[in-house]
């Protein structure tokens, strides 16, 4: 940030948040010195918003990278204070079960909801993450648990708001890699330890179409988890499952006029689950399981409004 006025000496100021939907105010003195610039450096100036009672949190790569958590948008809203997981599928909730659709007569919602670029991705029936996107699209990822507006419907818990990547005027990437299995982690002293490997592994690209009007960004991730499911008991193996994930991204931003901007997003998250990791099932009871698909997104924005849809399949 810089401020310039005539007849006083300049002012920067670095490490300044900027944060979707909140307005932080920076504070700052002009004075007539002999100083040409009066530079500020240090740690990042506080994040408060003084125009809104809303309680949250606001996450980016630098923190869940640096802290140890699954790598899915699920698992970082357990990074946020009082939330944790809850019975049935929901990965992450502040309050329990809060209502059902219709007058309490279909559906079992929960109370979080979860939005992707403005868009509603919760699904619609068990009140849960309706979309398992690739976690390498994430810029920033707001947790609002507390005075939360009355726009967000149904949100009493807690709503994610997930704010996806953009390209810009250099091309950047990246490329990892991340593994884990039983060997290592801690034997299990007071049961029979089952067997598990996993990896990780993804590849973003971002960049002009043409400068200063047209931008692209792109990833592909890949999760893979298999499971060694064993008796509790006689600690006898069962099976082995597989769980595979294909995560895709790809969004182009083009900025019509220098006050609006267009937008188009696809992405998919095909999953295939090869058995149950219940060892309670027994094997001529087990069942496979494919969940997903792809969805395309168009969305407008001007500085008066924003327009968004979104079409699945």
């Amino acid at each position: 940030m810089e401020v310039v006025a005539s007849g006083y000496d300049n002012y920067s100021a670095g490490n300044v948040a900027v944060v979707s939907g909140k307005n932080l105010s920076v504070g700052y003195a002009l004075g007539a010195t002999t100083l040409d610039t009066v530079i500020v450096t240090g740690a990042s100036l506080a994040a408060v918003d003084t125009t809104s009672a809303t309680v949250g949190t606001t996450l980016n790569l630098d923190i869940v990278e640096s802290l140890p958590t699954g790598r899915s948008y699920q698992s970082y809203l357990q990074l946020v204070p009082g939330v944790k997981p809850s019975a049935g599928d929901n990965p992450s909730s502040k309050s329990g079960i809060n209502y059902s659709d219709v007058g309490g007569a279909i559906g079992a919602s929960t109370d979080n909801v979860y939005y992707l670029d403005g868009v509603n991705v919760t699904d619609p029936l068990a009140g849960t993450a309706g979309a398992n996107f690739n976690s390498e699209i994430i810029q920033e990822q707001q947790v609002l648990t507390g005075g939360i507006p009355a726009e967000y419907a149904g949100g009493a818990g807690l709503v994610s708001k997930v704010i996806s990547k953009s390209g810009g005027n250099e091309f950047s990437g990246s490329i990892n890699y991340y593994l884990q299995n039983d060997s290592l982690v801690a034997d299990d002293k007071h049961g029979e330890s089952a067997g598990f490997s996993t990896f990780d592994t993804a590849v973003t690209l971002g960049g002009p179409i043409i400068k200063d009007r047209l931008w692209f960004f792109g990833s592909y991730q890949i999760k893979n988890r298999e499971d060694e499911v064993v008796d509790p008991v006689t600690g006898e193996a069962l099976r082995t499952v597989n769980d595979d994930q294909d995560l895709a991204f790809f969004k182009t931003t083009w900025q019509l006029t220098d006050d609006d901007r267009l937008t188009a997003t696809f992405f998919n998250d095909p999953s295939e689950r090869d058995g149950s990791t219940d060892a309670t099932v027994i094997n001529n009871r087990d069942t496979a399981r494919e969940t997903g698909g792809a969805a395309v997104d168009a969305g407008r924005q001007s500085r008066h409004t924003q327009r968004r849809g979104l079409l699945r399949r």
